[in-house]
């Protein structure tokens, strides 16, 4: 028959074991907590590099655009291609809280700046009263009252605009 001695020799094994299995869950718990956090940081990381390259490439894609446009544009000057015209979209497609992320402000300004100079332009000359693209000017290009040579004359001007607004967007800030 065991004596209370036993008794108390089994409890307090049972307590100092019950201890040791404590601090051995507990250094676990601190290394999966260490491990859960270096992970984190790790996707942190991955996460803001993505985002980074993501909007790099939509800077470039909105640049290359926006070049595309003035080429069009300066193709006006001396004959009409309703077709280039027609084929580009009149905004940018960023709107205004994206385009405030990818440029500071002054550039955010220039390029909603030719954005708008665009699309004033292609309502101006471009879209007929139905807001169809137009194929056909009265006049000669020579004649710069005519439908025909104002438009030429709004492209030269506008290219040239464009071409100053590119140059400051591609600038340093």
């Amino acid at each position: 028959m065991p004596t209370n001695s036993t008794y108390f020799i089994l409890a307090i094994l049972t307590v100092v074991f019950l201890i040791w299995i404590v601090l051995i869950l507990l250094r676990m718990q601190k290394s999966m907590n260490r491990f859960i956090s270096s992970t984190n940081n790790r996707f942190v990381k991955i996460e803001n590099k993505i985002h980074n390259e993501l909007m790099e490439e939509k800077k470039a894609h909105l640049l290359l655009l926006m070049y595309d446009v003035r080429e069009v544009v300066a193709k006006q000057k001396s004959d009409i291609y309703p077709r280039a015209i027609s084929n580009l979209p009149l905004s940018s497609g960023i709107n205004d809280r994206e385009l405030a992320e990818l440029f500071p402000a002054n550039k955010a300004l220039l390029i909603k700046q030719f954005w708008d100079s665009y699309q004033d332009y292609v309502e101006e000359h471009w879209l007929n009263k139905n807001g169809q693209f137009k194929t056909i000017f009265r006049g000669q290009s020579q004649d710069i009252t005519s439908e025909l040579g104002k438009l030429h004359l709004s492209s030269k001007s506008l290219a040239s605009q464009m071409d100053h607004w590119l140059r400051e967007i591609n600038s340093a800030t």
